[in-house]
């Protein structure tokens, strides 16, 4: 079987995100092993398809959500909003930074053969016996891409482990989620509040499974790590950090987490990104490849992140961690996705949101029980597994 997958190439171009690259090379791989050829239709508009559908979608937002709407005809700008791919600051550091993600790609991926807008996707949709979207974010706004609806009415339609903001999704969201779920053959979320969602939405059959990058088994990673480019004789013990979207120097603990590198004398190694990169250090600040972002996670001595696949590689490698999400507050948003993949794996300890020297050094010394992990995780991947083996020949 031919499946063409649809995640989030655009943000992985603008961002070079680590974690949105390995979920697609991680469900290429579980697809591939089980018999079926795999390829990513690299889309690059997910707005509506025509004008007429956009003035709809206006009116729509004008009903659902009118503050919302009337801030965007004010022009009224993100807190944040200058942090973004076209800030020169960012345009620079990529420049002195390059990621190699393109190589990887080609290396190691199936790609469609061109990048697809959102007219193209109607008009001259990729071939595949089978659609799958998912999983990071990719539900975060409504889209023909994201909703997958293109390309012929006998392709199969899976969403496997689709993730949003569950919890502060609009009514603008809803009103047009409602219809366009029902393109969906087969629904599955990422974290326990999709599933609320859902049945909100009339789709009361949506399983939850794993992130693709923990459906694989580690060694689809493992095999990656010779081709780092990380002699060993330059390895150091490191204290790794991987952070996402920090824009001021409150957004993340960076004495803290100097004090805990200099206290277990070890390297401070920060990989920065979306806005990260503007804040961090120079003398810290490292920017590796592909293989070579797996291996610093498969070395560490320990992690500290508050990214969701920087907390799925500390397990995959069986690293001790401390997941800090981005507020600090326990019931905001942006939490849920921590908590519904630690709860299941009985980790839910690692998450906290006092960001002190004491609270991360205390985490830390915490030892994890990876045997009960890896227990627990196997029988999350087979229930997974399972899904997406129906999903496909249903």
């Amino acid at each position: 079987m031919k499946v063409g997958i649809v995640t989030n190439y655009e943000w992985l171009k603008q961002w070079g995100n680590y974690g949105t690259l390995f979920q697609n090379y991680a469900l290429q791989e579980v697809l591939r092993d089980l018999g079926h050829e795999s390829y990513w239709i690299r889309t690059t508009n997910s707005r509506p398809f025509t004008f007429s559908e956009r003035c709809r979608n206006l009116g729509l937002k004008l009903l659902t959500n009118p503050s919302e709407l009337l801030k965007q005809l004010k022009g009224e700008k993100h807190l944040h909003a200058d942090i973004s791919p076209a800030n020169p600051r960012i345009i620079q550091f990529n420049a002195d930074h390059h990621r190699s993600f393109e190589e990887f790609m080609s290396s190691h991926l199936g790609l469609s053969e061109r990048e697809y807008g959102g007219e193209e996707l109607r008009h001259s949709p990729p071939e595949a016996d089978a659609f799958i979207v998912g999983s990071d974010n990719v539900w975060a706004q409504v889209s023909p891409a994201y909703f997958l609806q293109f390309g012929s009415a006998s392709t199969k339609r899976i969403a496997y482990a689709v993730s949003s903001n569950w919890e502060t999704l609009s009514p603008y969201w809803y009103a047009r989620a409602r219809k366009a779920i029902r393109s969906i053959d087969h629904v599955s979320v990422r974290e326990d509040a999709g599933l609320h969602v859902c049945k909100k939405l009339g789709r009361g059959d949506a399983a939850h499974v794993l992130d693709p990058t923990l459906l694989a088994q580690p060694a689809c990673f493992r095999k990656l790590l010779p081709l780092a480019s990380v002699p060993e004789e330059d390895r150091e013990p490191t204290l790794l950090v991987y952070w996402l979207n920090a824009y001021q120097n409150s957004d993340w603990p960076l004495r803290e987490m100097e004090r805990l590198a200099e206290a277990k004398s070890l390297k401070l190694q920060i990989i920065p990104l979306q806005g990260t990169e503007l804040l961090a250090p120079e003398i810290h600040t490292y920017v590796p490849n592909p293989s070579s972002w797996l291996d610093a996670f498969a070395n560490a001595e320990c992690v500290l992140t508050n990214s969701f696949h920087g907390t799925a590689f500390s397990i995959i490698f069986n690293r001790p961690f401390v997941v800090l999400p981005k507020s600090k507050d326990p019931q905001a948003h942006g939490s849920e996705r921590f908590r519904s993949l630690l709860g299941k794996l009985d980790l839910e300890s690692r998450i906290i949101h006092d960001r002190s020297y004491s609270s991360l050094t205390r985490v830390l010394e915490e030892q994890i029980d990876w045997e009960s992990v890896e227990t627990k995780l196997a029988s999350e991947r087979s229930k997974s597994l399972d899904f997406l083996k129906r999903a496909l020949v249903s």
